[in-house]
């Protein structure tokens, strides 16, 4: 279910306008993670904040894109003890 949620991009890698190297994955907004996880917003941001999950590219003025699939294998670990 939670795989259905974002789209994955069909390109070349390239570089993104924020600088860094495009994955072959789409990354989401934190509204559209929260969304595809079942967390609110504010505790996707609460969880940044304490350096509990990281964003893969933060633009010049602060919008987190992410990696759906690395966040749950970031949470999971928490979950298992491992970080």
């Amino acid at each position: 279910m939670i795989a259905d949620t974002y789209v994955y991009a069909v390109s070349k890698p390239s570089t993104s306008a924020y600088g860094g190297p495009v994955t072959t994955r789409r990354l989401v907004t934190t509204s559209e993670l929260a969304r595809a996880i079942g967390l609110s917003g504010r505790t996707i941001q609460r969880y940044r904040t304490e350096g509990i999950i990281t964003p893969v590219v933060v633009s010049k003025g602060g919008h987190a894109r992410w990696d759906v699939e690395q966040v749950i294998e970031d949470l999971k670990a928490l979950q298992r003890g491992e970080r």
